[in-house]
């Protein structure tokens, strides 16, 4: 019987539940979705049978039945009627293969931007703070089309949390010195979230300014920023550089990059100030070995599957990734947060994690 109603996940400090909550009220909420999804969603019941996985019940959150994240890339996949959903998530396709289509109804939407503000507001408080954007406004050129890119939503997203918004990018992607001060001049010396993606942020902010002799005093900013380590890591730009070069043009010390995708949005992983990826009330993860999919113990590299409270519009509340990371541990952080933390080391060499069952397979028969 479920004792915790997912409604009152968000009342819960985001970074506060160990690992006995873990292992009861959150594998409860899994175990409800799982069963809502097959249920509601028929190619999802067809691939859990598939999967041998007829009468959904687990004992551990290491029996959750997992999904491979690029199942949405071929199957527009949901759990509501048609009529329900309201916006369609698509992932940014940055290698210009297919890209994911995420089905979301106003309900989800909504649980995504609250459960994201309630991770930052570890950070930057409950109480709404201005937002500078590292981005242009051309991100949401159409805040009407109800098909919203990856970037685009976790801009929308985190401009919703901000007691006003400004974008520090012109419709061409340069430098806007003018929209900058006036925030700066605006916030008066409060408090205030960095927003933007990671690749973004350093081709198009950090890169220009170190060429030129101009700099902006953004000392009193918090920098949250994930997404686009790819095209960093293709010229050996690694975490260190990012935030030495940060630091330099602009003053900003409090970096937090985060750990998220499209298929999951709202359920962010949060580096704390020791530079370790957490899990939230709102999210799990476990790293399984490619050979078998079992479980990883403790400082072994494997495929991360990604776990999350919110998706119930479409079945990605249990998902393989593509990307290899590695446990550091739980509720032991020197940080102080409760949960599992850990590192992700970026994409598989040859990413083709395949999931519960075989995608192909799964995509013929559906």
């Amino acid at each position: 019987m479920i004792t915790l109603d997912r409604n009152d996940v968000f009342s819960l400090a985001p970074f506060g539940q160990g690992k006995s909550w873990k292992r009861t009220q959150f594998l409860e909420l899994m175990q409800e979705l799982t069963e809502h999804h097959a249920r509601s969603c028929p190619e999802y019941a067809r691939m859990l049978v598939a999967a041998n996985c007829r009468a959904p019940s687990f004992q551990a959150l290491e029996d959750v039945p997992f999904v491979p994240a690029n199942i949405f890339k071929l199957l527009s996949l949901a759990s509501v009627p048609p009529e329900e959903v309201s916006r369609t998530l698509v992932s940014s396709g940055t290698t210009g293969g297919p890209r994911s289509r995420v089905m979301l109804d106003q309900s989800t939407a909504m649980d995504q931007l609250r459960a994201l503000l309630c991770t930052l507001g570890v950070l930057a408080g409950r109480k709404s703070v201005p937002v500078l954007i590292l981005d242009s406004p051309n991100t949401l050129a159409d805040p009407t089309d109800s098909r919203v890119s990856g970037r685009a939503g976790g801009v929308q997203g985190f401009s919703m949390l901000g007691k006003f918004r400004s974008f520090a990018l012109d419709h061409d992607l340069k430098l806007d010195p003018g929209a900058i001060h006036a925030f700066l001049e605006r916030t008066d010396g409060d408090r205030y979230l960095v927003y933007g993606f990671t690749s973004i942020i350093y081709g198009h902010v950090i890169e220009p300014l170190l060429r030129s002799s101009q700099r902006f005093d953004l000392a009193q900013g918090i920098l949250v920023h994930g997404g686009g380590w790819k095209t960093l890591a293709a010229r050996n730009i690694g975490d260190a550089q990012f935030r030495a070069d940060v630091a330099a043009v602009s003053g900003l010390t409090r970096i937090h990059n985060y750990y998220g995708m499209v298929e999951q949005m709202g359920s962010i992983f949060l580096e704390c100030e020791q530079g370790h990826l957490h899990t939230s009330c709102f999210s799990d993860i476990l790293f399984r070995r490619p050979r078998d999919f079992s479980v990883c113990g403790p400082g072994e590299t494997g495929i991360a599957q990604v776990m999350s409270v919110l998706p119930r519009s479409y079945p990605g509340h249990s998902l393989l990734t593509e990307d290899e990371g590695m446990l550091l541990g739980e509720d032991d952080c020197p940080c102080g947060w409760s949960g599992k933390y850990f590192r992700i080391f970026g994409r598989l060499e040859a990413a083709d994690a395949k999931g519960c069952g075989d995608v192909d397979g799964y995509a013929r028969a559906s």
